[in-house]
């Protein structure tokens, strides 16, 4: 993994939009990192849908699966009153991967892989 840096939290909303725009043909894992509940994976490399953040309702939310057959529905990992965003971008503003913590300090890591393109 390459260095992260924590991004402000008035850019994160206008950054996770670009990052769903621009982000090519993806999968990832979501994994949940707390105190109480130890590490926990939630979505194992599963189609990439979205990720966004919400500053009305202060929450981040990260989705995945509803492009294929396989995955139909769309999951969704929200993050209640996230105080920090780190990212560690590889190729502009596309990261590798995501860390977003709480205010309890629970974090929520997203790891994102590019899945080629199938050609038509």
């Amino acid at each position: 993994m390459h260095p992260e840096f924590e991004l402000p939290k008035e850019s994160w909303a206008s950054y996770l939009e670009d990052v769903t725009k621009n982000l090519p043909t993806s999968e990832v894992v979501i994994e949940v990192i707390g105190e109480e509940i130890g590490d926990q994976v939630e979505a194992n490399w599963l189609p990439f849908r979205f990720l966004a953040y919400d500053p009305r309702d202060d929450v981040f939310e990260v989705a995945v699966g509803g492009r294929s057959p396989e995955y139909p529905v769309v999951l969704r990992h929200l993050v209640h009153r996230p105080v920090r965003l780190w990212v560690d971008e590889e190729e502009g503003v596309l990261p590798g991967h995501l860390l977003v913590e709480d205010a309890d300090g629970t974090r929520t890591l997203i790891r994102i892989r590019r899945v080629p393109a199938l050609e038509a």
